[in-house]
């Protein structure tokens, strides 16, 4: 296995970040968000080298034993995953759509759902009105094909669209496949993790926040931790 195939398919602890892509009552969120997470905050904080931390949260530098991209968790009303995957897949190379309140936007390509092209009720080549979930070949088509079902189309050019939905929940949602990124992101309730409950890290920058504070490595500076240290592996010292 190559170091590209080692990340999206789960090496290097990439197994332990919450699937963005699992869909309807599969779907990570309140407290299953929270228990995914709980078990990869505890690798984020054991195996990263804190260069600054203030008992809520920190920065700090990783080499090869976490994800090469990922991000989870809860801040304030927003929560969700983003996790690195394969630029070219069953899902295409994009396949995103993103909604607030009423308002929905998208974009795929190749095509799977599509509404076709025209404005409003004056539209051809569609293809989602009589559309079922084992028709769609993808996952991100699979999510998306209730909400765009439920949906007045403003414009539409086959492969994009904008229209206003009548489907109200979740409130605010982006969600799909851009290029090598998978995104899972839609409004929470503020308290169901505590107001901030975040790990995410980018090449070999980690960061970590969790209000309220629970496992931490309290005030730490430079890898060594000053004081208020509460660390998973304390208790195996």
């Amino acid at each position: 296995m190559n170091d590209t195939q080692a990340l999206i398919d789960g090496g290097y602890g990439s197994e332990l970040v919450p699937d963005p892509k699992k869909s309807g009552g599969d779907k990570l969120k309140g407290q299953a968000l929270k228990s995914a997470r709980d078990a990869l905050q505890e690798k984020v904080l054991t195996d990263t080298t804190w260069c600054c931390y203030c008992l809520y949260g920190g920065c700090g530098i990783d080499g090869m034993d976490l994800p090469c991209c990922f991000s989870t968790g809860e801040i304030c009303c927003c929560g969700g995953t983003t996790k690195i995957t394969a630029c070219w897949d069953d899902d295409g190379c994009i396949a995103s759509y993103s909604k607030c309140c009423c308002c929905l936007s998208g974009c795929e390509y190749p095509i799977d759902n599509t509404p076709g092209i025209g404005c409003f009720s004056a539209r051809c080549l569609s293809n989602i009105e009589d559309r079922t979930l084992d028709d769609c070949s993808s996952v991100a088509a699979k999510n998306e094909l209730d909400t765009l079902q439920k949906t007045i189309f403003c414009w539409s050019c086959r492969w994009c669209y904008q229209g206003f939905t009548y489907d109200m929940s979740p409130c605010w949602s982006n969600e799909g496949k851009i290029c090598c990124l998978w995104v899972n992101l839609e409004s929470a309730s503020c308290c169901d993790d505590g107001w901030i409950e975040y790990s995410g890290k980018t090449c070999c920058c980690v960061l970590d926040c969790s209000i309220p504070a629970g496992y931490t490595p309290g005030f730490a500076c430079c890898g060594i931790s000053c004081c208020c240290r509460s660390m998973p592996t304390d208790g195996n010292e």
